[in-house]
């Protein structure tokens, strides 16, 4: 989790020795080197970036691990996934403004709308489960329901409406042609 410089640490005293998945956490937010040195110091409970670089300075198991995940990180075969966390990184910290487009009353609807069908799309929730197939958004039977959204700065009102099952049309007979070709 991500804590801002001068907010209150999330753990105390460097807790990196405590598990195996913090250290490995660690090494990697040090070799990807996303965040500044004094975030990743307070993230990971060391009083500050120096103290960390100490303890860092007397492990040079932890020193390699860090180069490889770094030369691993910065190659032309991760450029993909580094493109897509820094973009991950981005949308991250960019949330908290979008959000606050969500519920601002003095705002278009249709932008609070936009901003609202943009998060769900990042939670993964704008869209129903492939798994679902060919009975997707039925409910298994239920029946038809309606949910109204009133912005009351507007009185615009936006109306979601579930879709009945179509019916299944037959297949098509075979289609016959008689006579020559020409």
């Amino acid at each position: 989790m991500h804590t801002a410089p001068g907010s209150p640490a999330l753990l105390t005293g460097p807790v990196v020795e405590d598990s195996p998945q913090l250290m490995q956490a660690w090494c990697t937010d040090m070799a990807q080197k996303i965040h500044e040195y004094p975030v990743i110091a307070e993230r990971y409970g060391f009083e500050d970036d120096q103290a960390m670089f100490d303890y860092l300075a007397t492990r040079p198991t932890l020193r390699r691990r860090i180069r490889e995940l770094r030369a691993t990180w910065e190659s032309d075969d991760n450029v993909e996934t580094r493109v897509r966390r820094l973009a991950g990184h981005t949308v991250l910290e960019a949330l908290p403004s979008t959000g606050a487009i969500m519920f601002n009353d003095t705002l278009n609807p249709t932008v609070r709308i936009d901003a609202l069908k943009a998060h769900a799309r990042l939670a993964g929730i704008d869209a129903l489960p492939v798994a679902a197939g060919a009975n997707a958004g039925m409910g298994g039977g239920g029946g038809r329901f309606s949910v109204q959204i009133i912005f009351g700065s507007t009185g615009q009102v936006e109306t979601i409406t579930t879709v009945d099952k179509p019916a299944k049309e037959p297949a098509p007979e075979p289609l016959t042609i008689e006579g020559e070709a020409s």
